[in-house]
């Protein structure tokens, strides 16, 4: 059964009453359920039907990366993260936990240079997909 609200995710109702989620991006799919042998009975199954690679444990997909533990699934974007201040050349830049200081008085600068405003809309893009996943 296909989700009403996100593209891309599959429910399907197993063995038990079980539910087996699955998210299919272009050629990627990802199946997730709580019993491995429901899993693996999927991927048989669709193994007969399509010409299909298994690349095993999640660990990264879409620039998201995933960290395994025996009770939960974490999950972080540090090399995406790491990769946007590379990019940018912002890798020793000043930390600052508040973007914005307190009670700032902003005056007009008349001498600067122009922005490029590419760059800008690059960066900010960047950041905005960091932020949003």
């Amino acid at each position: 059964m296909k989700c009403t609200v996100e593209f891309g995710v599959y429910v399907k109702e197993t063995q038990h009453q079980n539910l087996l989620i699955l998210y299919l991006y272009v050629y990627d799919l990802i199946v997730t359920r709580d019993m491995q042998s429901e899993i693996e009975q999927f991927k048989a199954e669709m193994k007969v039907a399509f010409e299909m690679n298994d690349l095993g444990t999640l660990s990264c997909f879409l620039g998201l990366e995933f960290i395994q533990t025996s009770h939960r699934v974490l999950l972080h974007q540090k090399k995406y993260a790491c990769e946007v201040l590379k990019k940018f050349n912002m890798m020793n830049c000043n930390l600052a936990l508040v973007s914005v200081m307190v009670n700032l008085k902003l005056i007009e600068e008349l001498d600067e240079k122009e922005v490029d405003a590419t760059l800008f809309n690059q960066i900010v893009g960047s950041l905005r997909y960091l932020y949003k996943q």
